[in-house]
């Protein structure tokens, strides 16, 4: 019988031959799996490209709040491109399944289901890619508008930018109050904050607010084609008018959400009259987690309505009460009130 060594060396290359192998093959196989997305962006009125549009894809895993009118943006599933100067953009290996749509430039309205769902039935924002095989999506911009926001504070040493503002933006197809807002920004104390990707002809919702103990603030204002609205706020440090008070509560594990708003605004918003377009509004809005104080500084004197909204979560009671009050601020003085939710109390 003819026997056969196989040296240390042939094993080796054996071994080699075999990883090699696999690797080409598996490179072929997802040649046939993996999908490929490609597109481009051009802009509507002229029919040109645009380069350096923001391009993204994503997904979500689980489902979307289609009933809510809003989507929560999953940053995890999310993949962007910028468009080259043909407008053009391409993603390699995606997985087939199905795909969400957002483009964003300054100076054209953004394309994006947060915008767009309950107002419009555009089928690229959503769309199917299959096992293998090439998607291709042209997608046009509108010429947008934008807002210019300015935060300063006034002090004894003068007027300077608010650094680490909160700013929301809401732009709304329909006209009510307490949306979810859509795009969160901060300032940084050095410039004012452009934002330069709004529909035109929709009303938008810019809130201020800063930290808690310092109120919030609400401007609303209709977005016009190629124009830029400016919006300027300061907060007056020199009041020093203060609503503070403590929650009294034998639950271990609590939230106290407390709202704040001008009496006279709040009867106009249960009416119904409170139109929004180029109208504001001062409030304050924060959550107390476990701790039960709090302060509410440099108010406007005047008469505002306070809701607070307690849940109990102990022993996973789930129990949620509400109590509101009026209170009447007068300039460079405070108020402080105790309320109670105790379980023994009603």
């Amino acid at each position: 019988m003819l026997k056969i060594r196989i040296s240390r060396v042939g094993r080796k290359f054996r071994f080699l031959f075999v990883v090699l192998f696999s690797m080409m093959l598996s490179v072929s196989l997802s040649a046939f799996t993996s999908s490929t997305i490609k597109g481009m962006v051009y802009d509507k009125e002229t029919g040109k490209p645009i380069e350096g549009a923001e391009v993204t894809v994503f997904y979500y895993d689980y489902g979307i709040r289609e009933n809510h009118k809003a989507y929560i943006f999953p940053r995890d599933n999310a993949y962007t491109r910028k468009t080259d100067k043909n407008g053009k953009f391409v993603f390699y290996n995606m997985e087939p399944r199905e795909y969400y749509i957002s483009v964003k430039k300054d100076g054209y309205a953004e394309f994006s289901p947060y915008y767009f769902i309950g107002r419009r039935n555009d089928k690229v924002l959503k769309f199917k890619v299959k096992k293998g095989k090439t998607t291709y999506l042209k997608i046009g911009l509108e010429r947008g508008g934008g807002v210019e926001i300015i935060v300063k504070k006034k002090t004894k040493d003068g007027i300077s930018l608010i650094k680490g503002a909160k700013i929301s933006v809401d732009c709304m197809v329909t006209q009510k109050i307490g949306t979810t807002p859509l795009l969160e920004y901060e300032t940084n104390g050095k410039d004012s904050l452009k934002i330069l990707t709004l529909i035109p002809e929709t009303i938008c919702s810019v809130r201020i607010r800063k930290e808690s103990g310092l109120t919030g603030w609400v401007k609303y204002f209709k977005v016009k084609k190629g124009k830029i609205y400016k919006i300027e706020r300061i907060y007056d440090f020199t009041i020093n008018t203060n609503f503070k008070g403590e929650i009294i509560t034998d639950s271990k594990r609590f939230i106290c959400y407390i709202n704040l708003l001008k009496e006279e605004i709040y009867k106009k918003i249960l009416k119904n009259e409170f139109k929004l377009e180029n109208k504001e509004y001062m409030y304050s809005g924060f959550v107390l987690k476990g701790k039960k104080n709090f302060e509410i500084k440099h108010l406007p004197p005047g008469k505002y309505r306070v809701d607070f909204i307690f849940a109990d979560w102990t022993d996973n009671k789930n129990k949620v009460l509400r109590k509101s009050m009026i209170i009447n601020l007068q300039e460079n003085k405070q108020i402080i009130k105790k309320i109670d939710f105790r379980s023994d109390k009603k």
